[in-house]
């Protein structure tokens, strides 16, 4: 009996989703330009796995919105008209005719200033940003301007906006994160079926009725899974360095 050249096996398992995407894709692509009735595959069994791999795209690529973007939203107006005012506040009593809110306005001024246009920046910076302008300003010396001016309610809100802001941000990640991996699990476990349908199928057709494409087809997919299992290892091996130079540092 002869030797027949076979489809090595993969575990597709340890991949993350955008690998194992990219992989089912190049799978798809070569099987569908070869010519899927060169390797006996059925268009039912190539729409399938189209369907699937485009739901892989999806997955990996989208931003979608959530129940928390109009509540981050909302919660992200309201720490901006508060930035916005306090700093105002600030600039506007520099001319105060009352000489302790103009001290306290001209040592606020000057010790906000890292801080303005905060507002404008990226959530996750503006968090931040917020949560040191707070810092700054909860000082005694600091807390004792802003009562000065009749701010001390401002502030108060700002910190339960601040709060709230960084929960919601965090809420929707892990709810985005979830919805993803849900998604994800469900639809690799149909392409996982349906790739060991494929490549079964086209391992029997190169022995059965060889042909120059069914060949090429077992070719291509060895050189796929050679170059995927590559890429992969040097991912974890990248990873496991940075994960080191990290605990070095600490």
């Amino acid at each position: 009996m002869g030797s027949y050249l076979k489809i090595n096996p993969i575990r597709l398992g340890k991949f993350n989703n955008a690998e194992y995407t990219n992989f089912m894709n190049r799978t798809l692509n070569q099987a569908v330009a070869v010519g899927i009735e060169k390797i006996g595959a059925s268009e039912a069994l190539i729409d399938n796995i189209t369907a699937n791999v485009n739901k892989m795209t999806e997955i990996v690529a989208q931003s979608r919105a959530s129940v928390e973007t109009a509540q981050i939203a909302e919660t992200d107006k309201k720490a901006d008209e508060l930035i916005v005012y306090l700093m105002a506040t600030f600039r506007t009593n520099l001319t105060s005719p009352i000489q302790a809110m103009r001290n306290a306005a001209e040592t606020l001024y000057l010790k906000t200033k890292p801080y303005v246009g905060c507002q404008t920046l990226p959530q996750g910076q503006q968090i931040q940003k917020m949560r040191g302008l707070l810092s700054d300003l909860s000082t005694a010396d600091m807390s004792a301007h802003i009562t000065t001016l009749g701010l001390t309610a401002v502030v108060e809100e700002l910190n339960t906006i601040t709060a709230q802001y960084s929960a919601l941000i965090e809420q929707r990640t892990a709810s985005q994160l979830a919805n993803k991996l849900d998604a994800g699990k469900t639809v690799r476990l149909e392409l996982d079926e349906q790739y060991d349908d494929l490549v079964t199928i086209a391992f029997v057709t190169s022995v059965a009725t060889p042909s120059k494409e069914a060949t090429d087809f077992v070719v291509y997919m060895n050189k796929l899974i050679a170059d995927t299992e590559t890429a992969y290892n040097q991912r974890v091996a990248q990873r496991g360095k940075k994960e080191e130079t990290e605990v070095e540092k600490e």
